[in-house]
C-alpha cells in the first residue's frame, strides 16, 4: 500500500474523530500512531476491498448488521447514527437480548435520549473509538470517547469528554436473525461520568 496514500487516510480518519489533522511527527511509515489507529487500519483494508478511494474510507458506517462487519465497525456505524441522531439505525445493531431488554426502538430511543448519561452521544461533537481487545472467542470490548455538545441542551455536560465500554458478542451461526454477526449487548458509561456530575 503506498504511504502516501495510507497517510491520507490517517489524516482523514484524525479528522474525522478528532477534529484536526495529526501532527507531521506523527505520522511514521504511513501508520498515524495514536489511539484510532486501529480503527483506521481496519477502515483503509474494508475500503480497499471495496474498491473506495481515500475520501470515502471514513465514511463507510454500515446501516444494518452484517456479518461483513467487524466489531469495530459495528461501534462505528452506531456512533455514526447516533451523531447523526438517527436512534432506530443504532438500535438495529443492538444484540436480541439488548432488544428484548430496551425495546422496541421507540422505547430505546426515549432511554437514550432522556437518560443523561447517554443523551450526549445523540448529536455529539465528534467521536473516536481509542481502543478494542476481545474478551473471548465471541466477546469484544471497545472503549469509545466522545465530545459532547454543549450550549444551551437540557443534557448538556461541562465535562469536555465522555469514555464509554462498548461490549458486543458474535451472534450464533444457528441464530434465528444476524447469524454470525457481531452486535452490541451494552453500552456503559465510564464512573467518571457519575464523578463528575456528583461535583456539579
Amino acid at each position: 500500500m503506498p504511504i502516501t496514500f495510507f497517510n491520507e487516510i490517517c489524516t482523514r480518519c484524525a479528522l474525522h474523530s478528532f477534529g484536526r489533522p495529526p501532527q507531521p511527527s506523527t505520522l511514521i511509515l504511513g501508520m498515524f500512531i495514536a489511539p484510532i489507529m486501529t480503527s483506521c487500519i481496519l477502515r483503509v483494508h474494508a475500503g480497499i476491498n471495496a474498491g473506495l478511494s481515500a475520501g470515502h474510507l471514513c465514511m463507510m458506517a454500515a446501516a444494518s448488521p452484517s456479518c461483513e462487519l467487524s466489531p469495530i465497525e459495528v461501534v462505528d456505524s452506531q456512533l455514526a447514527a447516533l451523531q447523526k441522531g438517527d436512534v432506530q439505525t443504532c438500535f438495529a445493531f443492538a444484540s436480541p437480548a439488548n432488544k428484548r431488554a430496551t425495546g422496541p426502538w421507540q422505547r430505546f430511543e426515549l432511554m437514550v435520549r432522556q437518560t443523561p448519561a447517554y443523551a450526549p452521544l445523540v448529536g455529539c461533537t465528534r467521536y473516536a473509538i481509542v481502543g478494542a481487545l476481545p474478551t473471548g472467542d465471541q466477546g469484544y470490548r471497545c472503549r469509545v470517547r466522545v465530545w459532547p455538545v454543549g450550549g444551551d441542551r437540557q443534557f448538556a455536560v461541562a465535562t469536555p469528554v465522555i469514555d464509554y465500554d462498548w461490549l458486543l458478542t458474535r451472534q450464533p451461526e444457528d441464530a434465528a436473525e444476524h447469524s454470525g454477526c457481531w452486535m452490541v449487548d451494552g453500552v456503559m458509561p465510564d464512573d467518571a461520568w457519575e464523578r463528575a456530575r456528583d461535583l456539579e
